[in-house]
């Protein structure tokens, strides 16, 4: 009779905790979708507990030494579940960060089944000496698998239990130190979209960025231009801080009608368009709806339709590379990589100001970073041939144009399409076109706008610009 009532303890507690854990669950689902993962994490190991300690009631005695190292891994991932799911009750419901964690939080329910099942169907037979046939009768190669597959089956437990604990809590850490919650966001439809305007004056400055990329793309320009004019960037639904992939198809077109809805919700009414890369096809499709609100643009290395094979509007075209990189992150490799300072793919990361490489970071090991690209990418041959099909006014723009290309970059082989791009502006003698060519053997496609040296370029054409707008007013 002594021993009931401890014995009841046992159960009880991780019973109750796995209450607890499931009501957080459903207070962070309508608070926090990302604590889903960290939420289904405590319901299982939780249950895990009460598994052990209704083993440890059974089997006595041998089993005592399984029931605790089992429980151990259970306790660890329970409690950064627990923690994950509290914290997120707290954060804004469109943060939406933890979505990513569901692959991982999968594969630890699935070695949680699988060693709960081991266990109960009695394939750990070291608790039952009883249960062990006589060695001569499955051999040395028997006994060896016998020991050795309760092992293995508890060692990889153990790892993906404490893989996915380690997961959560760096992902609750990412989303509390570069997701706070006073952030700047415009709805656009249902989706919230992540919004970064500083400074103050008129024109607006307002940047687009390109595959792959977000609003601190363009930090160094902002931060000096936002000296003197009202300046704003924003992350395109999926990319940065705006978590929610947006409508299929992601194509350029689509991106065009939320920059305008993101430019209204802002109360802009006239703007200088900056944008990098695949930007280029957005702008031209954004100043073909909108050229009263366009009073000027800067194109970075900007995609050109008449200079790419991948113009097919009927193709779906392939991103293998990222999609292994989308694997990867689903895993929380490239978290943990990020963690142990081994994620140097994105080196030029380094050139950005320090306050903000940690959230570059931070958004590059997200999973939506990748399906963002792989989204886009997909229909590269509709954005592209939407803008290839523009008629002549379309094509033209009554706006002053300057076009900053690398020396490294998507001209280096064919500059007269960069004189094209610019010459898109040449329409009277006072709003001349002018191409800026980047001439340094280490700028490159992406080191234009995130070393502050070359993104210098970008940041005198803007000013040249303003004061060619000022002038004229």
């Amino acid at each position: 009779f002594g021993r009931g009532p401890m014995i009841s303890l046992a159960v009880a507690a991780p019973l109750g905790l796995a209450l607890v854990a499931f009501l957080c669950f459903l207070l962070c689902y309508t608070e926090a979708v990302y604590s889903y993962g960290a939420g289904w994490w405590s319901l299982v190991a939780a249950v895990n507990l009460a598994g052990c300690a209704w083993e440890g009631r059974n089997k006595r005695g041998a089993g005592r030494p399984v029931v605790a190292w089992s429980a151990v891994a259970s306790a660890v991932i329970c409690f950064a579940g627990f923690v994950a799911a509290c914290v997120g009750a707290g954060r804004p419901a469109d943060d939406g960060l933890g979505l990513e964690v569901k692959p991982v939080a999968l594969l630890g329910a699935v070695g949680a089944a699988a060693w709960l099942g081991w266990r109960n169907l009695g394939g750990l037979t070291l608790v039952q000496e009883e249960a062990k046939p006589p060695e001569d009768e499955v051999g040395a190669a028997g006994g060896r698998c016998r020991r050795c597959c309760p092992a293995c089956c508890w060692v990889f437990w153990f790892i993906v239990s404490a893989w996915a604990a380690l997961h959560g809590i760096l992902l609750v850490s990412e989303a509390v130190e570069y997701y706070p919650g006073d952030a700047q966001y415009v709805q656009v439809g249902e989706r919230a979209i992540f919004t970064r305007c500083m400074g103050t004056g008129e024109p607006v400055v307002f940047f687009e960025h390109g595959l792959g990329g977000n609003s601190l793309d363009f930090v160094w320009m902002q931060r000096n231009v936002s000296q003197y004019v009202r300046t704003c960037s924003y992350d395109r639904s999926g990319a940065g801080r705006s978590a929610e992939r947006g409508p299929m198809p992601r194509s350029s077109a689509a991106v065009a009608e939320d920059m305008a809805a993101v430019v209204e919700a802002l109360g802009i009414q006239e703007m200088i368009l900056v944008g990098h890369s695949m930007a280029g096809f957005n702008m031209r499709l954004f100043h073909r709806d909108h050229p009263e609100k366009v009073l000027g643009m800067v194109m970075i290395d900007p995609v050109n339709p008449n200079i790419t094979d991948s113009c097919d509007p009927s193709e779906t075209y392939p991103s293998p590379l990222i999609s292994f990189g989308l694997a990867v992150a689903e895993a929380g490799v490239l978290r943990m990589l990020r963690v142990l300072g081994m994620l140097t793919a994105f080196a030029p990361l380094n050139e950005l100001p320090e306050d903000v490489q940690g959230e570059y970071y931070a958004n590059l090991v997200k999973v939506d970073y990748y399906r963002t690209r792989i989204d886009e990418y997909a229909v590269w041959g509709q954005s592209c041939t939407a803008v290839k099909d523009l008629t002549q006014d379309q094509r033209t723009i009554d706006a002053p144009v300057t076009v900053v290309v690398p020396v490294e970059g998507i001209y280096t082989d064919d500059m007269p399409a960069a004189d094209e791009m610019a010459a898109l502006g040449v329409n009277t003698t006072t709003k001349p076109a002018r191409l800026v060519l980047v001439d340094d053997p280490d700028v490159d496609h992406i080191a234009v706008v995130f070393v502050e040296r070359f993104a210098a370029h970008t940041t005198a054409a803007i000013h040249d610009m303003l004061a060619l707008h000022a002038a004229q007013v």
